[in-house]
């Protein structure tokens, strides 16, 4: 569930070039979790200004650029070549480059901290507005 938390991902000199999410939405079955799931990890992306490697059974694996963009996404591999899964499970292979990493995004910087700033500015609006 990592994806799904904002905000773990580490900051200042420790911030990774790169993220990784693997993950099992199989029990989603055929529901729409899978692809919430992959939206969030999308969110994740955009928000650290970092590439994401996802890797999902059963669910959307791929490469996601640091804009939250599907830079490379996985299909089916030849049963032929990788062979079958008796369950139904499908095998797939993706060979692609990690995109670059976006400069650190206000969020990844500031954290919640920004949306307390924000929050704490218009209460203090609030309060200097003349009542009417």
């Amino acid at each position: 569930y990592e994806a799904i938390f904002p905000g773990l991902s580490p900051t200042g000199a420790d911030r990774p070039e790169w993220l990784v999410n693997i993950t099992i939405d199989a029990w989603f079955g055929e529901l729409m979790g899978p692809g919430q799931h992959a939206a969030q990890a999308r969110y994740r992306a955009i928000e650290e200004g970092l590439p994401m490697a996802r890797v999902a059974s059963r669910g959307e694996t791929g490469m996601i650029d640091a804009y939250g963009r599907w830079f490379a996404k996985a299909q089916p591999a030849d049963p032929a070549i990788y062979g079958a899964d008796p369950e139904g499970w499908k095998s797939s292979v993706l060979d692609t480059q990690i995109p670059a990493a976006a400069d650190p995004t206000p969020y990844s910087n500031w954290r919640d901290g920004l949306f307390w700033i924000i929050l704490l500015g218009l209460n203090l609006g609030l309060l200097v507005l003349p009542r009417r």
